[in-house]
């Protein structure tokens, strides 16, 4: 049996921790591959005119119980579309992170490496256009500023 776990959370995230409980289910259920997403806050972001702002960290906000409940409908959705057999997890950190701290954890645990693989990216992708998170990032050189969250598939 499958299981999806899913977090919105002030702490750090512990990827250690997560790991641990996630290969144990993973385990349970037979799987075969486990990956990992991480998402740290990067030191640079481009602005306007391809001019990169050095950033200082982010402050991430969220409405928790709908965000919870949207990623895992996230989740729900991976299942169906790469099998029924992934155990999902996803923790998200709310707060202000520095640069180099963890925003987004991801684990999936599938029988093979190609679901894996796929639904991995697919949640990263999702999450940035459902989930209600706002992003406010500091720079070094002043005024801080929302950011329009943006998959990859929209670039």
């Amino acid at each position: 049996m499958s299981q999806i776990i899913c977090k919105i959370q002030n702490e750090a995230i512990d990827f250690y921790n997560w790991s641990s409980k996630f290969d144990e289910l993973s385990q349970e259920s037979g799987s075969g591959a486990i990956t990992w997403f991480i998402g740290n806050v990067r030191k640079k972001n481009v602005a306007q005119n391809n001019v990169y702002n050095e950033v200082q960290g982010i402050t991430y906000e969220a409405y928790e119980i709908l965000a919870e409940k949207i990623l895992s409908e996230i989740c729900s959705d991976t299942q169906n579309k790469f099998g029924l057999d992934l155990n999902l997890l996803i923790v998200h950190r709310i707060g202000y992170l520095s640069v180099g701290e963890t925003s987004i954890l991801i684990g999936v645990s599938s029988l093979h490496r190609g679901p894996a693989f796929e639904a991995s990216r697919y949640i990263i992708e999702e999450v940035k256009k459902k989930a209600p998170i706002w992003k406010l990032e500091h720079y070094v050189s002043g005024e801080p500023q929302w950011l329009k969250g943006q998959s990859l598939n929209e670039v």
